[in-house]
Parts: structure tokens; sequence; C-alpha cells
């Protein structure tokens, strides 16, 4: 039931979002990957312009893991 409402929550929010870059799109899609959904899931959703894709957020995780290694 969470990871739903996370969905249709995310999805009323792209649409309506102006900006390209979305925080809460990206917090989304975090935590979806840490559920471990399938990359044809994110194919799915990167179609319709409602995520990013598999590959750019995982780009994002490795350098925040980084940037945290640093500190």
């Amino acid at each position: 039931m969470v990871r739903r409402v996370y969905t249709i929550t995310s999805i009323i929010y792209s649409s309506r979002a102006k900006k390209e870059f979305n925080f809460f799109t990206l917090l989304i899609d975090i935590y979806l990957i840490g559920s471990r959904v399938k990359r044809r899931v994110f194919k799915t959703l990167f179609g319709f312009r409602l995520y990013y894709s598999y590959y750019l957020v995982n780009c994002i995780i490795n350098s925040i893991a980084k940037e945290v290694e640093v500190c």
C-alpha cells in the first residue's frame, strides 16, 4: 500500500512540476531502487517521462556515496 501511495504521489507531483530536475521525483527513484524494483519497471516509467532512468539514478547514488566517503 505504501509503495502505491509513493508512486501515485510522485506521478501527480511530476505532472505538475515545471522544473526539469525534481528533487521529490529523484527521492522516489532512490526509494524504488532501494526496494529492488526491476529495470523493466524503470524503463517503462522513464518512457512515460515520470521518472529518471535507472542508470542516471545509480550514478547519482554513487556520487552521493563518494561524497559521504570523503567526509
